[in-house]
């Protein structure tokens, strides 16, 4: 499940923020997905859920969970429950 963003600028510019946070290698890598915006609406891709099979995805899972968290801290998110996980590989 994509998060569900109301308005296809902030779909837009929260991607774009991900991936200038993924060039800068001070973190671990969070994904973004694909959209396509149009004047009334917008198509996002499906996310999965996957299971993580190692200790090393477990270990990664919760350091992204904390990456994202802090990310929409400083963007002042709300409601992110369980809309997150799928977006860094939950290991559930």
């Amino acid at each position: 499940m994509p998060l569900l963003f109301q308005n296809k600028v902030i779909i837009y510019t929260y991607n774009k923020f991900i991936n200038w946070l993924n060039s800068k290698n001070e973190i671990l890598d969070m994904p973004t997905y694909s959209i396509l915006c149009f004047d009334n609406f917008t198509f996002e891709e499906f996310v999965s859920k996957k299971s993580c099979v190692s200790e090393k995805e477990i270990e990664n899972y919760y350091i992204r969970f904390g990456q994202l968290i802090a990310i929409m801290y400083l963007l002042n998110g709300t409601d992110i429950h369980m809309v997150l996980k799928p977006m860094i590989k939950s290991p559930i």
